[in-house]
This record gives structure tokens, sequence and C-alpha cells, in this order.
């Protein structure tokens, strides 16, 4: 198919071919604290938000050096990253 991308590396004869393909889920909460202070209309929040983002092809590369097996080194960068943030908000009317 034209959108699907393969991701090879190789090494010799050993070689590993990935789709190449990621994944971000986000999702986010936000309460509101509406609120009169000092005759003024104000708004208070906090908002927690989630990232999940996976890599089904990540950074990967052979090595020239030998394992115990007697195959070349297969290093492989991490696929799955998560990223949390927390934001406080005073808005003024």
């Amino acid at each position: 198919m034209p959108w699907e991308w393969q991701e090879k590396v190789n090494l010799g004869e050993q070689s590993d071919n990935r789709m190449d393909w990621r994944m971000d889920l986000q999702s986010s909460l936000t309460i509101f604290f509406p609120t009169k202070l000092w005759n003024q209309n104000r708004i208070i929040s906090f908002s927690f938000s989630y990232q999940y983002l996976k890599d089904f092809s990540p950074p990967r590369l052979f090595l020239n050096d030998l394992g115990s097996n007697g195959k070349h080194l297969f290093l492989e960068a991490r696929s799955i990253h998560h990223a949390v943030s927390m934001t406080f908000q005073v808005s003024f009317n």
C-alpha cells in the first residue's frame, strides 16, 4: 500500500524490518472554581494532562561487536514515552 512505510536496518546477513508508524494518545482534565474575591469575579482552574507516545519503529542499529551467540549486537531505543503536565490558572473578569 502507498501509505505503508517500511524501515529496514541491517548489517551483513542480519536485518530488522518493521512498519514505521507512531501512536499518540492524549487526555486532559480541567477543573474550574469560580470565586468572588475583593468584588471581582475570578476563575481559578487546575488542568491535568497525560500523553502516551508509542513508536513502532524506534531508532535501532546493529553493532560490529559480536554477542555470546555469535551474532552482531542489536541496540534499540525506547519505544514508549509518557508526558504528564499540570497547569494552574487565575482569570480576572
